[in-house]
């Protein structure tokens, strides 16, 4: 049963492309006599002795332009000098012949067959490019789409999965670049570090520029910022030691960045910013945002100083912050008092 299921299958194939080769020939043979007889058909609408001959000829030429859009430059070529011989024949004197009376229908014929011509090449040069400029765009959105999956991807193996928390705190986070698939991404990371058993560092950040260089700067950012915060420092001189490491190895592009320390047992936050947009606090229904003297950027060649603030969360019930580029949501649970980034 199954040799004959193969075998039915195969007839059907074959069928199939002999329909489909049987179709492509009678496209060109079709395109080829509408290309001969189209010329020919205006020609005997308007015979010798015609009002104007330019009327023909006109509708020809246009004939031949239509051609070449339909059907390619080798149908247009076609049409023009079916449509310079039927002129000759039909519509010049005396009519119905190929014997011209003077020398002035003979330059009218010559003319108008190489008006048609080139009017057929300029077109088809025209389209060409066009066609190129648009297979161009085409692979460069193709290039864009999967230059975008790659850095999503390795963003995605940058970004941290799973990290311990100290007793008494849960976190949970969301990612989702943002824009569409062709748009820009790359720059924005977050970074957990466990610092104590009461202790845990949190670090959002969103480096200048795009794609794959951003990608890596995002990376160089967050090992600095992780390899110095596991020393129990201070968020500002973390900061400031995050953008010596810049300064040093000479990261290419700045990015900002905010770093707090979560302390589970006196239910504060500490944290610093360089350059970053102020986080949210929501504290019995009210908004306050909490802003404060900060540093510059990482990484722009201006030494941060060591600005930091200290805010009980034991009263709040949640604390938000913005990703600029992305669509992000850090949420944190002491006790009973949630807080989000």
């Amino acid at each position: 049963m199954d040799e004959l299921s193969l075998a039915g299958h195969s007839v059907r194939m074959a069928e199939s492309r002999e329909r489909v080769r049987f179709s492509g020939s009678s496209w060109r043979i079709g395109s080829v006599l509408a290309a001969i007889g189209c010329p020919l058909a205006v020609a005997l609408v308007f015979p010798h002795p015609v009002a104007r001959p330019m009327i023909p000829d006109a509708v020809m030429v246009a004939l031949a332009l239509l051609m070449t859009v339909r059907f390619g430059p080798v149908r247009g070529v076609l049409s023009v000098v079916s449509g310079t011989v039927s002129l000759w024949y039909f519509n010049f004197p005396p009519g119905y012949s190929f014997r011209l009376t003077n020398g002035e229908d003979a330059a009218a014929l010559v003319a108008a067959g190489a008006v048609g011509l080139l009017l057929v090449g300029a077109l088809s040069v025209a389209l060409a490019h066009e066609r190129r400029a648009v297979k161009e765009l085409t692979r460069t959105e193709d290039d864009l789409a999967r230059q975008r999956q790659t850095i999503v991807m390795m963003q995605d193996l940058l970004l941290p999965l799973t990290w311990p928390c100290p007793d008494g705190l849960s976190l949970g986070w969301h990612y989702k670049a943002g824009g569409g698939p062709s748009a820009p991404v790359g720059g924005d990371w977050v970074v957990f570090v466990p610092i104590s058993e009461s202790r845990m560092g949190i670090a959002v950040g969103d480096v200048c520029g795009s794609g794959l260089v951003a990608v890596r700067n995002m990376a160089q950012y967050r090992f600095a910022l992780k390899t110095l915060a596991v020393k129990s420092m201070r968020p500002a001189e973390v900061l400031a030691g995050v953008d010596e490491v810049a300064e040093f190895y000479g990261i290419s592009h700045f990015s900002t960045a905010l770093y707090g320390v979560i302390d589970t047992r006196n239910a504060t936050w500490t944290f610093t910013s360089a350059g970053h947009p102020p986080p949210l606090l929501l504290r019995e229904g009210a908004a306050e945002t909490l802003g404060f003297a900060h540093g510059p950027p990482l990484g722009s060649n201006v030494r941060h100083k060591p600005f930091e603030q200290t805010v009980q969360i034991s009263n709040a019930t949640k604390l938000t912050y913005p990703l600029e580029k992305a669509a992000a949501r850090l949420v944190g649970r002491i006790g009973r008092h949630a807080f989000a980034f």
